[in-house]
């Protein structure tokens, strides 16, 4: 049995939404500026997430038991799609050669 819907509420009173709705765009990148941390920027984790004042570190370690960081960096990017290439030319800058094996993560 399904409850009839009066001006955009249940019969219960509960807003009902649209599940296919899309998010709003956000907010335009050069709108908003964070007065302690001007290199953060308004992000969000996924589609389904709310936008958030916020930062995105990139780090390299040593895998090999001491995670002693060997490269380390701060992106604008709120995607990690094009971050391997810069941290690994980082890492290869820091030790003088390119590192024999990488391991990464998707995201």
């Amino acid at each position: 049995m399904k409850r009839k819907k009066r001006g955009g509420k249940s019969i219960t009173g509960v807003v009902v939404r649209n599940p296919n709705r899309r998010l709003p765009p956000g907010p335009d990148p050069t709108s908003q500026s964070h007065l302690t941390d001007p290199d953060s920027r308004i992000m969000r984790k996924s589609k389904n997430e709310a936008f958030a004042q916020a930062d995105h570190a990139q780090l390299a370690v040593d895998a090999d038991g001491s995670q002693l960081v060997w490269a380390a960096y701060g992106s604008q990017s709120s995607a990690d799609n094009n971050e391997l290439k810069p941290m690994i030319e980082a890492l290869s800058h820091n030790l003088g050669q390119k590192p024999k094996a990488v391991l990464a993560d998707r995201g």
